[in-house]
């Protein structure tokens, strides 16, 4: 997920017109691109603006905190500094109950000024990088403004360090004082929200105590007719305090009082000022999913259709998190049908746009219905069905309609581009040694292997953080907000581009942005991830808590030339002091061991099967095409030399096929992962060569040989001077029918076969040769013909989706025979990898430079389960962050949304699927082969 998605859902509720205004500033960044001079001079005045908003509020709120501190220490006694030992405890247990949870109150306070900082830094920092990434005369300005946030008081926020110590000192102490009770302490129902202006009255609207509640708030109303409108120092009245904490019965019982108290009056300014507030009220229950808050606002007539200072109504809130059950009741509600048409001001989306963004099919449905429009343009000239395509959402974008629009779709260059790691760079000798010649770069790299560690998982099944603190306890609020984690490597050298401590929460996604290290020795490497706080004074940081993974005891729990699919692990983080749990840590690991001896490669060969500037090529897949049990003619044997050869005649310029690896690590050539003709679920990676090719052989029809009558007539007549045989014709015999039910019937209980999945790789339904080697592939078929090599390697969510088990064959001695065979027999043909598997991309693009590698993906046409495979947007963003030559993607978000052809384009990517495209990948070949040429038929 992307920070701008993440950046609203991570804010604290009831403060959110004080935080930056990411999005809009985001937008700014990309029309700044679009220009020709890209002035980038508005951008920074905006941030400017927005930063000094931030600064003036935290330091606001904070200060009210520390009053609020002073007033407690001082009414029972404490030092300020909680330093000078223990203090006397209040002997009466309801004092030292209240005082409890005055701490308690206040640590929550200082935990969600932290996480308002945090945020609002990250914020900052995300989009002074555009700026960088932009070059020009803008930059120097924006590294003065770098460097002038990180001085003020959210972004380093020293000071709120300290007095959460403090405060935390002396919960402990307190605590001390009645062990047995410690259990009953951390009180989940208590909600702090806030320094309210009326305790009372306030602490009643929140938690709902609705025995006593009206009488006070009647006998406060007879003295000041408006309490229930005036704010407190945060801008929240206690209807805000009500909503946000979600408690409709004490919202219901304040509006009711307010409502008997201004019966008299006729006071339309009054009556305005409660409109505007629950217009205020309205988007803060929808983001609480509060469905009973939502309908008690619109009883009381509030305006569905009011904006934010953002341009976003209650109606676009609730499509953007997907409530399709509170976007129903907006519309049933009548005047909510106008905001169908509202956009917010940065990018012009309506709130069919954000559902189409986020993929919120059943909202969409309901929007749709409802009357909106999908021929809209935003304000980027996108269409909400192209952003839906974009992303991946292919069963979404198939309900909306698009208009035919001539212009491309603009590309927003540097602000979108993705940075290279500096050992990526394509061209260049990389500092840390992962250039084209690795292998003979010098000693200071040669033999290394190359360890990436990144933070979180890209399991879309995964929901837990990349951090996640459990540092509530006792004595404090869990939250991970003012921590930072650290991480580097015991037994290995850091890359020169190191990075320092992570601000926690990990907001920005870690999953293309790895920490980089070295070693000669990988069974000696630790992993170590350690957790920090600010001790208050300047930028000192106080080491809290640590977690240790050992490299190895990570890869050795199976057999050898073995490894588990899942390369994201979750680790336990310890309490420094304590040694106690404290919290989990979930980290990716690729690691790179050096690659084979490298041969000359000529510059022929490494331009790939495309034509540079020339007409789209077509590659013939698995040969002439892969079998189908739906084709009614016969076809040849997918991934078989006799398929190759005849893709080659009928027009084919390149072959693709499939690489994988045999028990006894010889590469061959096949499709599936599971051998159905072994009579199982049986791993391809599980047989040896011998056993099968065996499987293939016993496919091929005895019946093209002199049967077995024949041959001993010949035997006994060949003496004869005069003996002239005559065979039979080659055709199918009953023996070759009765072997072809054998085997299907064999196969019909895999779970291929059951699923209905079965392809028609029978002899009968294809012509069948025997299964090739990789190595045969170059010595058979003419040096000519371009390969384009998938490296065939499963997912962790491939195999839980077809009941595999969790491993395969050690990727990088993969990765290794696979290029050495190549590096061997390659000569001069044109050689293009490709790999579905991210990690395969990954190593390939790490291993050598010299062979173009291209990124496969379903773009969204069927469910996945890694982000990175979720639609083109992720695909692309994967594919430049390694520095891939491009993305390979099946064609129907193109075909849906032709545009996004030349958008993939100019992000600088190679682009292959159907509708005149660079390459084409196809079954029939000489049907592409004739069209694209010009000599179809009429």
């Amino acid at each position: 997920m992307k920070f701008g998605r993440r950046f609203p859902r991570r804010q604290v509720l009831k403060w959110t017109a004080f935080y930056l205004d990411y999005k809009t500033l985001k937008t700014l960044s990309k029309a700044a691109c679009l220009e020709a001079d890209a002035n980038w001079r508005q951008v920074l005045d905006a941030l400017y603006r927005d930063t000094e908003k931030v600064e003036h509020f935290y330091i606001d709120q904070l200060q009210i905190i520390q009053r609020e501190k002073k007033e407690l220490y001082d009414k029972y006694g404490i030092a300020q500094d909680a330093v000078r030992g223990a203090f006397s405890v209040p002997a009466v247990e309801e004092d030292l109950e209240a005082l409890r949870k005055s701490l308690f109150k206040i640590s929550a306070d200082i935990v969600e000024i932290q996480r308002f900082g945090a945020l609002n830094k990250e914020g900052v920092s995300r989009i002074l990088s555009k700026v960088h990434r932009s070059g020009g005369p803008n930059v120097p300005e924006a590294t003065k403004c770098h460097d002038k946030t990180n001085q003020l008081a959210f972004a380093h926020q020293a000071h709120a360090c300290t007095i959460l110590q403090i405060v935390e000192r002396t919960i402990e102490w307190v605590l001390s004082s009645y062990p047995k009770r410690e259990q009953q302490l951390h009180d989940p129902a208590f909600t702090p929200l806030g320094r309210e202006s009326r305790k009372i009255l306030q602490d009643v609207a929140v938690h709902a105590r609705l025995d006593h509640f009206e009488r006070n708030l009647q006998s406060e109303v007879s003295k000041h007719p408006d309490t229930v409108l005036l704010r407190d120092g945060e801008g929240n009245t206690p209807l805000h305090l009500a909503v946000i904490a979600g408690t409709a019965a004490s919202a219901s019982s304040l509006l009711k009082v307010y409502s008997q108290s201004m019966a008299n009056l006729d006071d339309v300014a009054v009556d305005g000022k409660l409109q505007s507030i629950l217009a205020e009220l309205l988007p803060l229950a929808v983001r609480s999913r509060k469905q009973d808050v939502v309908r008690l606002l619109l009883q009381h007539g509030v305006n569905v259709n009011h904006k934010s200072s953002s341009g976003e109504t209650a109606l676009y809130v609730a499509s953007q998190y997907g409530f399709d059950d509170i976007v129903r009741t907006l519309l049933d509600a009548g005047g909510a049908k106008t905001a169908l048409e509202i956009h917010e001001t940065s990018r012009r989306w309506t709130p069919l746009f954000i559902a189409c963004v986020e993929g919120h099919l059943p909202v969409t449905q309901l929007l749709l219905a409802a009357g909106a429009d999908p021929l809209r343009l935003d304000r980027f000239g996108w269409t909400a069905k192209e952003h839906a395509a974009y992303r991946g959402h292919l069963s979404l974008a198939q309900l909306l309609t698009a208009p035919v629009i001539p212009r491309p779709l603009p590309f927003s260059g540097p602000a979108m581009a993705y940075r290279s790691l500096p050992f990526l760079a394509r061209g260049q000798e990389a500092d840390l040694g992962l250039s084209p010649e690795w292998g003979n770069c010098g000693p200071r790299h040669r033999g290394k292997t190359h360890i990436l560690v990144t933070l979180g998982s890209p399991n879309t099944r995964d929901s837990g953080g990349a951090v996640v603190l459990n540092v509530g306890g006792l004595h404090r609020v869990s939250s991970d907000a003012g921590y930072t984690v650290d991480i580097h490597a015991i037994a290995a050298a850091a890359s020169s581009d190191t990075k320092g401590p992570l601000q926690l929460p990990v907001v920005a996604d870690m999953i293309n942005n790895p920490w980089h290290f070295t070693t000669e020795d990988p069974e000696q490497v630790k992993i170590v991830f350690t957790i920090f706080t600010s001790d208050g004074e300047g930028d000192g940081q106080t080491m809290i808590g640590s977690a240790i993974a050992l490299l190895q005891a990570l890869k050795h729990s199976l057999a050898r030339d073995r490894e588990g699919l899942a390369r994201y692990y979750r680790i336990p983080i310890l309490s420094k002091d304590t040694l106690s749990f404290f919290g989990t840590v979930t980290f990716g690991l690729v690691t790179v061991t050096p690659p084979p001896p490298r041969n000359y490669v000529p510059q022929v060969a490494k331009r790939g099967f495309w034509d540079e500037g020339g007409p789209t090529q077509v590659v013939g897949h698995r040969g002439s095409g892969a079998n189908s049990a739906a084709n009614t003619n016969l076809q040849l044997g997918e991934n078989t030399i006799q398929s190759y050869q005849s893709a080659v005649k009928l027009g084919a310029s390149a072959v693709e096929f499939d690489v994988q690896l045999t028990k006894d690590l010889i590469p061959v050539i096949f499709h599936d992962f599971l051998v159905m003709e072994a009579g199982g679920d049986t791993p391809l990676y599980t047989l040896r060569l011998n056993q099968f090719q065996h499987l293939s052989e016993a496919q091929v029809p005895k019946s093209d040989l002199a049967s077995m009558a024949e041959t001993r007539y010949v035997e006994r007549n060949v003496h004869l001077d005069d003996f002239r045989p005559k065979l039979r014709s080659k055709s199918l015999g009953a023996y070759d029918e009765s072997r072809r039910l054998d085997l299907a019937d064999r196969m019909k209980y895999t779970e291929s076969a059951m699923a209905g999945d079965h392809k028609g790789n029978l002899w009968g339904d294809s012509v069948q040769g025997v299964f090739p080697t990789l190595e045969s592939m170059f010595t058979i078929l003419p040096e000519t013909t371009a390969f384009n090599v998938e490296m065939k390697y499963p997912m962790l969510w491939e195999a839980e989706d077809r009941n595999m088990d969790h491993f395969a064959p050690e990727i990088n001695a993969y990765v290794n025979i696979v290029l050495s065979i190549i590096n061997r027999l390659a000569g001069k043909r044109s050689i293009t990898f490709s790999s579905f598997s991210p990690e395969v991309c990954i190593l390939l693009s790490l291993k050598q430079r010299d062979y173009p590698v291209l990124f496969l993906s379903k773009a969204g046409s069927i469910p996945v389960g890694d982000v990175r495979c979720s639609g083109l947007q992720q695909s692309i963003r994967f594919a430049k962050s390694w520095n891939l030559a491009g993305i390979v993607i099946l064609s129907d978000p193109l075909l849906m949304c032709p545009r996004l052809i030349g958008h993939t384009k100019s992000s600088g990517l190679k682009i292959q699927a159907d509708g005149g495209l660079d390459v084409i990948i196809v079954d029939k070949v000489k049907l592409i082969s004739t069209t694209l040429s010009g000599n179809c038929p009429p």
